[in-house]
């Protein structure tokens, strides 16, 4: 074996290392074109009269179109099969003089191949091929004057090495270019010559699958606690006096309010309106009065958005006082209600489930 099939064996080799992704995983197919060489010497040739110096082989006969299909499958991101057919060209070799006419050399092949990668860039990897490929040539003598001629078919296999890059367009389209050496296409008895054959490919590879879904990030860890909260809207701000109308600063107040809330995002949130009065007036109409004012708030909390399922009401008239003996000695009775103004109010309890981001 010569030193170019070392070379490219070295060179596949290391293609076969690598610690990031390379090549699209899954079955592909695709076609490939390009440029064979005859790599054929006066050593390789036995046949009679072939091997006088003086029948200088044309070297520009030696070089062919070469093209072919193939099809493999990538079992991770570094190593994968391949099997492919390829025509490796037809050489019109002219020995020259003494009526030798010229040599006509058609050789097809089938292969069987194991590639790997190392990549370069995310999208640009380094590849190499180590394989076999099972070839048949057919070969036609002419002599000079275009009589004469005789065929001779003849198949074996040989080793085939190849190093070359990948360029992946996205996950499905690949772009390649390949260069390969297949040792000895020829039989020394047969065809009375050896040559080896480098080809030069340019390819397109279509990979079926699709893209990876994005992987989404894992939820960070969630604390959830049961909540109860206290709010106390003064009956001032929300009502005029001995009135269960809302004046505009109760309803600035309530729009706060209901900002609040729903910047908490509570699950399973459930309000308890209270409506309270002073004790100045009758027991009946300060009960009645507590339950509109209480209905007051939650009519306009509906109509900012809350569901009615979400909401109990309740009146408690003028009991539960807040003042406590501080008002008791007050005869001048705007002196009284101003007093007294504590106990007028409306209580929001809030129940629900909040939950809580975990820092790291």
């Amino acid at each position: 074996m010569n030193k170019s099939i070392i070379a490219v064996a070295v060179a596949a080799a290391f293609a076969c290392m690598g610690t990031a992704q390379a090549f699209e995983m899954g079955p592909y197919v695709g076609v490939k074109s390009g440029v064979s060489h005859l790599d054929v010497s006066k050593k390789d040739i036995t046949r009679e009269g072939l091997n006088n110096p003086e029948h200088a082989i044309n070297d520009s006969s030696l070089y062919s179109y070469t093209g072919g299909v193939f099809a493999g499958y990538n079992f991770n991101p570094y190593f994968g099969v391949e099997f492919g057919y390829d025509y490796l060209g037809t050489f019109d070799m002219d020995f020259g003089a003494d009526n030798m006419g010229s040599h006509d050399f058609t050789v097809n092949a089938l292969q069987l191949s194991l590639r790997g990668a190392y990549p370069i860039t995310s999208s640009l990897s380094v590849t190499g091929t180590v394989g076999a490929l099972q070839w048949f040539n057919d070969a036609w003598d002419y002599d000079r004057h275009g009589d004469g001629a005789s065929e001779d078919s003849h198949s074996s296999m040989s080793p085939v090495v190849g190093a070359g890059f990948e360029y992946a367009f996205n996950r499905n389209w690949v772009a390649r270019f390949d260069y390969q050496y297949i040792h000895r296409v020829g039989s020394r008895r047969d065809n009375g010559f050896t040559p080896d054959i480098s080809t030069y490919n340019v390819g397109l590879e279509y990979v079926f699958g699709s893209e990876p879904a994005p992987v989404e990030p894992a939820p960070a860890p969630v604390q959830k606690e049961t909540v109860s909260e206290d709010h106390s809207l003064s009956s001032d701000v929300l009502f005029d006096f001995g009135k269960s109308t809302l004046k505009p600063e109760g309803k600035a107040a309530l729009d706060k309010f209901y900002a609040d809330y729903q910047a908490e995002n509570l699950e399973n949130s459930h309000l308890t309106i209270s409506g309270y009065t002073d004790r100045i007036g009758s027991d009946a109409s300060n009960q009645k009065l507590s339950e509109a004012r209480a209905n007051s708030v939650a009519s306009y909390l509906q109509s900012l958005g809350m569901s009615a399922d979400d909401i109990s009401v309740v009146g408690y008239g003028e009991s539960n006082p807040v003042s406590g003996t501080n008002c008791d000695g007050i005869k001048d009775r705007k002196a009284l209600i101003k007093c007294l103004g504590v106990d007028r109010r409306v209580e929001i309890n809030v129940t629900g489930v909040k939950t809580t981001v975990i820092e790291k």
